[in-house]
């Protein structure tokens, strides 16, 4: 059991100072993660500690209302629910939710591709749709979902943006690079250029062919230019 807090002057800044073996530190609830006991206030009985928020703030909360749920961050979620009052159905919200989902919900079906094997969400999107607005800004059509240009780093706003499927496909980890010539594409890219099909490009690269045959040689056995 945790070594009881020694009592120091009985009154300091409005602080009672008294014994206590109950320790929360570094517990969290909610957003709140526990930093210290503060003490007890004059003619309270409740313990107040000192906590940290998800967005980086402070505050102080009692360990009945942190152990209730009746506290669950400095006061940025329930701001944050009256910025997002009516747009909990919007497409934005969808992707953002969703986004968040499938880097932090072991229970996601999807979670194994996404926060299974490390991709996170930045802090600020993480805790704050309205930050997540301000720099992604509305989608630009119906078909458009959020992208990550680095498929294997994390969704912020340096690394993301709206894109269509067709603009996906080309920037999959699944999707292979090949350089001919000095020249770094996709699979689909090459695809594109060249007209030899997608599939035969990549059952050539799993057949062994080097990069320069599987998009110089068409398949009736003429190179291509």
């Amino acid at each position: 059991m945790a070594k009881a807090i020694k009592a120091r002057s009985t009154i300091q800044n409005n602080w009672v100072h008294r014994k206590t073996r109950i320790r929360i530190d570094g517990q969290t609830f909610g957003r709140l993660t526990v930093v210290e006991l503060l003490g007890y206030r004059q003619g309270s009985t409740k313990s107040y500690w000192l906590c940290k928020c998800e967005c980086g703030n402070t505050c102080e909360a009692t360990i009945d209302k942190l152990r209730a749920g009746d506290v669950k961050s400095c006061g940025c979620y329930r701001s944050e629910k009256r910025t997002t009052h009516g747009q909990r159905t919007s497409p934005e919200y969808n992707s953002w939710f969703a986004m968040r989902q499938r880097c932090n919900n072991p229970n996601t079906k999807v979670f194994y591709r996404y926060g299974g094997r490390g991709i996170t969400v930045c802090e600020a999107w993480n805790v704050s749709f309205a930050a997540f607005m301000e720099d992604m800004g509305p989608k630009p059509s119906p078909q458009h979902s959020i992208e990550r240009v680095d498929n294997n780093g994390m969704y912020c706003k340096e690394n993301c943006r709206w894109a269509t499927s067709s603009e996906q496909c080309s920037n999959t980890r699944r999707n292979r690079m090949l350089t001919v010539d000095g020249q770094t594409m996709t699979i689909a890219e090459w695809a594109r250029k060249t007209g030899i099909h997608f599939c035969t490009i990549t059952n050539r690269l799993n057949s062994g062919w080097s990069d320069v045959d599987c998009v110089r040689v068409k398949p009736h056995g003429k190179r291509v230019r």
